[in-house]
């Protein structure tokens, strides 16, 4: 008789051992299961906060003196036509860059400072 209740008493320890294996098992899936949920909304949050990163940088960019400075110049630069050679040019070349300076609102900014 202790033979055969030796036996059914390492069944059930062996059942039990089975059973907290399953629950192992469940549990670990389980917290595999969020961290898979998890994930996808963790990398919506950092391409986020990347995408704001570049917006700030770009309008820091965008607004500084310098970059002003530097998209003025090239605004300039690409109205203005060389200065001509022939002195009769020049009159007319003097004309159509009063005329680009009057219209434009930085250049008249920039000319009451001085």
């Amino acid at each position: 008789m202790a033979g055969c209740h030796n036996f059914y008493e390492e069944h059930r320890l062996m059942l039990d051992e089975q059973l907290l294996e399953e629950q192992r098992l469940q549990r670990e899936e389980q917290r595999l299961q969020r961290e898979l949920e998890e994930r996808p909304l963790a990398l919506e949050e950092r391409k986020m906060e990347m995408q704001m990163i570049a917006a700030e940088r770009h309008y820091s960019q965008k607004e500084s003196v310098a970059m002003k400075l530097k998209t003025w110049g090239e605004a300039k630069r690409n109205t203005f036509t060389k200065t001509p050679v022939e002195p009769i040019e020049m009159v007319t070349w003097f004309f159509s860059g009063w005329k680009v300076c009057l219209i434009s609102p930085k250049f008249q900014w920039s000319y009451s400072l001085y």
